[in-house]
């Protein structure tokens, strides 16, 4: 019989976890439900110490409310920036219409009136002045026929120096108005006109950019408040996930970790995603195990197993082989080369002598991979190798005698005897170089029986290479 060992602990088929779902620093546990109680749907089973927790939520709270209040403050300002935008806009455009409808009125109508009264003022003073140049020369006439007086003559002479003074300043003003004045102001008021225009697509641009950093503003408040509220979120999904309640009904077991030195009870500490309690069901049985990845090829789904509680003395348990993890996993982490496959065994026992079975209890075990009742066994420190074939020390009523023995499946203490041996020999035990010295100065047996299917192309007796192969691999090992 072929076994490969295994060990584990036993739980229940598809048990309900309770874990820790607080994503937080390790947590306290403060309540516990005794181990063995039988709870219902929705019982609390355990309670994490969630203060600090509440004082971070407390804290977070009141930084919430202040990120709601600065959004406000922010929506507000960006609501009176629309409304200084919308009135300095509206200042640039009345001042660039008033600016426009100004160069217009000028053009067309001031600058030509002007010029025009001016003009009207020149003609005026020219027909004063030549009516003046007229009466001037009549009174010179009268004063030389010696009617008129020297007086009225210098009088007249005086008002009509007067007139033309006047007629010439009045030239002076128009030529001024309609060459200078006017050509100046018309071009300071197409600039200004141009100005106040561009001033209001600069006011547009402006309103943006303001409109702009209001929104940017808004958008840090909110983001602020959105990082506040997803605090004060995670912390109260922390604090209710520290109260914890049963998932179904059932019996409440403690998920301890004896190879990670973390057991349940109150005061410890469990990290995130930790198993805490399991809710079991009796009603099936398992084997939650472990197998060593060197020997994991030989298991199939289906082998019989054993079981030995470490709790149980020396008693027995039957069971299946239900599922083996494809994938290997590492023992320990300082260890990456240990490597070894998770497996369950579904105990197919009788019922009655499963109910004294404990819940996490270890067990030890073997899977059965090769039971045949009828093969000759031998020790395997019994069988040694002289020129490439398998030889048994056999003890006889004449001496010892050196054997040549066939061999079929092996394992590390026992191994197959196909041919070449008997029920009730004596074979000697002993190291395999000491086996060796010694049947090279025993004498030989004569060949036994082989089948043709055993002999192989080379003519030794017994050898099979598959075998053979597995042999060494056991001698390799030890």
């Amino acid at each position: 019989m072929k076994t490969v060992p295994i060990s584990g602990e036993i739980r229940t088929y598809q048990p309900a976890i309770v874990y820790n779902n607080c994503r937080y620093y390790e947590r306290e546990i403060i309540e516990l439900v005794p181990e063995g109680t039988d709870v219902q749907k929705g019982d609390v089973v355990c309670v994490l110490d969630a203060s600090e927790l509440q004082e971070k939520l407390d804290e977070q709270t009141i930084e919430l409310t202040k990120a709601r209040a600065r959004v406000a403050v922010a929506r507000l300002n960006e609501k009176l920036q629309e409304a200084e935008n919308a009135r300095l806009l509206a200042v640039s455009r009345r001042k660039a219409t008033r600016a426009v409808a100004e160069l217009e009125a000028y053009r067309e109508a001031e600058s030509r009136n002007r010029l025009q009264q001016l003009s009207a003022d020149v003609s005026i003073k020219q027909e004063r002045t030549r009516q003046a140049q007229t009466d001037l020369q009549h009174q010179r006439m009268l004063t030389s026929l010696g009617v008129g007086r020297l007086s009225e003559l210098q009088r007249t002479a005086a008002h009509f120096g007067s007139l033309r003074r006047t007629e010439s300043l009045a030239r002076g003003e128009l030529a001024l108005q309609s060459q200078f004045s006017h050509p100046r102001t018309l071009i300071k008021m197409e600039a200004d006109a141009v100005n106040l225009t561009d001033d209001v697509r600069r006011t547009a641009l402006q309103n943006e950019l303001f409109s702009a950093k209001a929104a940017i503003t808004t958008l840090e408040m909110r983001k602020w408040e959105a990082g506040a509220m997803t605090y004060v979120d995670y912390l109260t999904r922390s604090i209710a996930a520290c109260t914890m309640r049963a998932p179904k009904a059932g019996k409440v077991v403690y998920a301890h970790r004896p190879d990670e030195r973390r057991f349940i009870e109150v005061g410890a500490k469990v990290h995130y995603t930790q198993d805490i309690i399991r809710i079991t069901d009796r009603s099936r049985l398992v084997v939650s195990g472990k197998v060593d990845h060197a020997q994991v090829f030989s298991l199939r789904e289906g082998d019989l197993t054993e079981i030995v509680p470490a709790k149980a003395g020396q008693q027995t348990y039957q069971g299946r082989l239900s599922w083996v993890a494809p994938i290997p996993t590492r023992s320990e982490w300082y260890k990456p080369a240990s490597l070894h496959h998770k497996i369950q065994v579904v105990l197919t026992d009788d019922p009655e002598r499963l109910k004294d079975l404990v819940i996490s209890t270890n067990v030890k075990g073997s899977v059965i991979v090769d039971d045949r009742p009828d093969v000759i066994q031998a020790p395997a420190r019994a069988i040694t190798e002289i020129n490439r074939d398998f030889v048994a020390i056999v003890s006889t009523r004449h001496g010892c005698v050196a054997r040549r023995v066939e061999l079929g499946a092996v394992n590390e203490t026992r191994v197959e005897i196909l041919n070449g041996l008997q029920p009730g020999d004596h074979v000697v035990i002993d190291q395999r170089h000491e086996l060796r010295r010694l049947a090279a100065t025993l004498p030989v047996e004569p060949e036994y029986n082989v089948p043709s299917t055993s002999r192989s192309n080379d003519g030794r007796i017994g050898y099979r290479p598959e075998f053979m192969a597995e042999f060494r691999s056991v001698k390799e090992i030890q």
